[in-house]
């Protein structure tokens, strides 16, 4: 899985062209019905769609704020699994070849470029990679080591190799783009509609329907922007994990 292409001021300045453009259109044809006499407009029809544009966009947004703060949170979980899992296979008996300090700060160099990696999927198998020369690493204490802190050691190592799997598929998973693509279509049908009952009732004043456009490009540009969070302006901090990382290459 590669970096997301479409970056928030991509998505704001693509919706906001297409609503205006169709509201540009719907107030047009509205005026042009009104003179023709043709069509009469429902007072319900706009308040009716406006309700159900606010309602996905509270849904999204719920969605999204959701995920941020299950992903910021599994940072801070996963430097302090690494952080236990260091120290306590730093008071294990050494084996003959392997520098199992040098193993753990190459693992956690990979675990901070995993959230900053063009490549989510390459950075997945160096991870997996370190993984198992960590696990060969514990597979060889044991050999020579039972006792209870072999254990305590084993009740670090699992938790920290469990919390990398599960943070990796959180940060890649985001908000299927139907509901984007949802979103969207009822705000054109929305901004349709009332730009055709201004048309229709032939209204001039056009600033407040731009505001209202750009506020919902807005709006609808920090859901992505932040169900997006490697990609785009607001982002996860990484200062757990830089914090770990100091600490492990300054302790003695």
């Amino acid at each position: 899985m590669e970096t997301n292409q479409y970056t928030p001021l991509y998505i704001f300045l693509l919706s906001f062209f297409v609503l205006v453009v169709v509201s540009y259109f719907a107030y047009g044809f509205g005026k042009k019905m009104k003179l023709k006499g043709k069509i009469k407009t429902s007072p319900i029809i706009t308040p009716s769609v406006l309700g159900l544009l606010s309602l996905i966009l509270s849904f999204s947004f719920s969605m999204s704020i959701s995920r941020y703060e299950e992903r910021r949170k599994l940072v801070i979980q996963e430097a302090n699994a690494i952080q236990t899992a260091y120290l306590r296979a730093t008071i294990l008996k050494p084996v003959p070849g392997i520098d199992v300090r040098k193993l753990y700060r190459d693992y956690l160099n990979t675990r901070i470029k995993f959230y900053e990696a063009q490549d989510l999927d390459k950075e997945i198998k160096y991870s997996v990679e370190e993984q198992k020369d960590l696990w060969t690493h514990y597979k060889k204490v044991t050999e020579k080591d039972r006792s209870a802190v072999e254990t305590l050691y084993a009740y670090a190592l699992n938790p920290m190799l469990d919390i990398a799997t599960t943070r990796n598929y959180t940060l890649m998973r985001t908000l299927p783009i139907q509901i984007y693509a949802l979103t969207l279509l009822i705000a054109i049908v929305a901004f349709t509609s009332l730009n055709f009952d201004r048309g229709f009732k032939h209204e001039e004043n056009h600033w407040s329907t731009g505001v209202t456009i750009a506020l919902f490009c807005v709006i609808f540009t920090f859901v992505y922007d932040i169900d997006h969070s490697r990609d785009g302006m607001i982002t996860i901090s990484q200062d757990a994990m830089y914090d770990i990382r100091d600490f492990i290459n300054s302790y003695n």
